[in-house]
């Protein structure tokens, strides 16, 4: 708390996690007054120069291109196949742990876009066959 400039949230009352509790809300709006002013790399900087453990949450942007998880084959390439027979590919998780001699690639996608579409609209939202296929000649659903 010195380092974010608010020594007044340190002391004898906050030494034990029940009083910190209790203090909660008022910790976090000192820390997100003071976290919200920097970027993350000075944050980082500050917190290991006064000896705070931390470490910058990753989004999926940054897992994606995380040079040790493309390394370690963790995301994989699979082509997934829509109603109509179009492909794109699709980035999953491989499998892990990886075993000697097992391909880690994930098998299957999940089923197929726009599958289950006619089972939905009928038996879900209570369309007739009828318009559902109107749906379809008008291409609003594929």
């Amino acid at each position: 708390m010195e380092v974010i400039g608010r020594p007044d949230l340190t002391g004898p009352e906050y030494q034990q996690n029940q009083n910190r509790v209790e203090k909660q809300a008022e910790i976090e709006e000192a820390i997100r007054g003071w976290t919200e002013k920097r970027s993350a790399e000075e944050i980082i900087q500050k917190m290991r120069q006064a000896n705070v453990a931390v470490g910058q949450v990753a989004n999926v942007k940054d897992i994606m291109e995380n040079e040790q998880i493309q390394s370690r084959g963790a995301i994989q390439e699979v082509q997934v196949q829509a109603a109509d027979g179009q492909t794109w590919p699709l980035k999953m998780q491989g499998t892990f742990p990886t075993l000697g001699g097992v391909d880690p690639k994930p098998r299957w996608a999940g089923p197929n876009l726009g599958v289950h579409t006619h089972e939905v609209l009928r038996d879900k939202l209570g369309l007739g066959d009828d318009v559902i296929s109107k749906l379809r000649a008008d291409e609003i659903i594929g």
